[in-house]
């Protein structure tokens, strides 16, 4: 299928279309009835839009190799390697319009892209022409991409896509033997000494619509070190070069929010975000209270952005145009290359570093 767009806003909107999509069961899922998983993780839609596709025969599930559809599924409870499908109106979540994605390097096995702010690494969640991968891959006309390493999808930067599997496990086992380097800049809040400082705080990731059990993610051991490059005094930022040694989710945006040189713009980790959010992201442990704080939190900051408009094909809730430059973080993954010289790619500075 070649998906429709269009652009509004100054955003990158994908007509709606129709879609299979099929997931295995997660650790968070199991134990839960269908009905509600899917008003729980999915929340775009009612709970009785759900109730209608199952009755319909639109969401089954597949269980030691018998499909399982229709009412009997309202009360199922999801197991361990229960595979769920679903049919449904997919309205895609929109991304700042990038007119195309730039290619800083393509060989038989690879192509090395500057990938854009605000635009995810590959198909996930309410994303999927939506992503860099399928956007390169009609772009360029290569059949299948596949992601060496992610990227936060509001950071931009080097992003290496090998055009088979073979080569992708080629280049994910030199980052697991720690044989490739990788550099961001980052401009943050106040004045960073222009000396190299380390940080080996360890890190989490808080996943609010997990749940307690599982959004709470396990601190995990994280180094990155960072030499501060030029200060605006006007403006009291720093543009920062970041050399993260581990590769944690969110590690270099909660390390310099430890720091105390927070990215202006981060919306988790910013100066605006979250007083409860700073408070877990400084803390050993997380509470079930604070957790729940940040959840009706999420939840706000969710209604906030729906309006009163539904789809008349399936019922969707219409949401808000997000501003482009809320799409945006001070954070380009500039250099990744191999220690031994056989790669290296360099994607040029974004126009915010330059202060």
């Amino acid at each position: 299928m070649i998906p429709k767009f269009f652009i509004e806003n100054g955003l990158r909107k994908v007509v709606p279309y129709y879609q299979v999509n099929s997931t295995f069961a997660k650790g968070h899922w199991l134990g839960k009835r269908v009905i509600d998983l899917l008003s729980s993780e999915f929340r775009v839609r009612p709970k009785e839009y759900y109730e209608k596709q199952i009755n319909d025969g639109d969401v089954y599930i597949l269980r030691n190799g018998a499909k399982i559809s229709g009412p009997s599924l309202m009360d199922l409870v999801l197991k361990n390697k229960d595979k769920l499908e679903t049919r449904s109106h997919k309205h895609e979540a929109n991304v700042p319009d990038f007119n195309e994605i730039s290619v800083l390097h393509q060989d038989e096995g690879m192509i090395v892209v500057n990938k854009p702010s605000g635009i995810p690494v590959h198909p996930t969640g309410r994303f999927y022409y939506n992503s860099v991968t399928e956007v390169v891959k009609l772009q360029e006309n290569i059949p299948d991409l596949f992601p060496c390493y992610r990227l936060d999808r509001l950071t931009s930067g080097v992003l290496v896509l090998c055009k088979s599997s073979e080569m992708a496990g080629k280049f994910q086992k030199r980052i697991r033997e720690s044989t490739m380097a990788k550099e961001y800049l980052a401009r943050v809040k106040g004045k960073f000494p222009q000396q190299v400082i380390e940080c080996n705080e360890p890190v989490a990731n808080i996943v609010p619509k997990k749940g307690f059990t599982y959004g709470t993610g396990v601190k995990k051991e994280a180094l990155t070190i960072f030499e501060g490059l030029k200060y605006n005094s006007e403006l009291d930022e720093s543009i920062v070069l970041c050399k993260p040694v581990t590769g944690r989710t969110h590690q270099i945006r909660i390390h310099l929010n430890l720091l105390g040189f927070p990215i202006p713009n981060d919306p988790l980790y910013g100066p605006s975000a979250s007083s409860i959010r700073q408070s877990i992201t400084a803390s050993k442990n997380v509470t079930e209270e604070q957790f729940d704080q940040l959840v009706k939190e999420f939840n706000a900051d969710y209604k906030s952005l729906a309006t009163n408009h539904f789809c008349e094909e399936c019922g969707y809730q219409v949401f808000s145009d997000e501003n482009p430059k809320d799409l945006i973080i001070y954070l380009h993954a500039y250099k990744y290359y191999a220690n031994d010289g056989e790669w290296k790619f360099e994607a040029p500075p974004p126009e915010w570093a330059n202060i």
